[in-house]
């Protein structure tokens, strides 16, 4: 991929991948909120997004799923951000450290950046498709 699109679309790429992991975990805290003795789970976002876009320069194929091999989230097989348990709040009674409105304004938070990030591959990848066609 890299010979057709320039870095920055590749690091867009990544990124949603990073993004969309996330979102997975703030999904399973949410899902969580009433599972006693629960403390949610985060992904460590800076150390990921930093991993994600290290020295990428292969024209590997791009891994969409933790089994296939190389890959979008890290480069080394068997690489994934680091998933760090994060409690919002004091555990309760129950020992549930979920705190439901910080986490759904993460989710949205999240999906937001996940959208700008998919707008701006778009935009990129519609302005490839017009030089291609003049």
């Amino acid at each position: 991929m890299s010979e057709l699109f320039d870095s920055t679309l590749d690091a867009v790429f990544r990124g949603m991948d990073v993004r969309s992991r996330r979102q997975s975990i703030l999904a399973a805290n949410i899902a969580n909120i009433d599972t006693p003795n629960f403390v949610p789970k985060d992904l460590d976002f800076q150390a990921a997004l930093k991993q994600a876009t290290a020295s990428h320069e292969s024209s590997e194929m791009a891994r969409t799923d933790g089994r296939h091999f190389g890959g979008a989230l890290g480069g080394e097989a068997g690489s994934e951000p680091q998933v760090v348990s994060r409690p919002d709040r004091p555990a309760g009674s129950d020992g549930n450290a979920v705190d439901l409105d910080r986490q759904m304004a993460q989710a949205a938070l999240n999906s937001t950046m996940y959208g700008a990030m998919a707008r701006a591959a778009q935009k990129k990848i519609a302005l490839l498709k017009y030089v291609i066609q003049q």
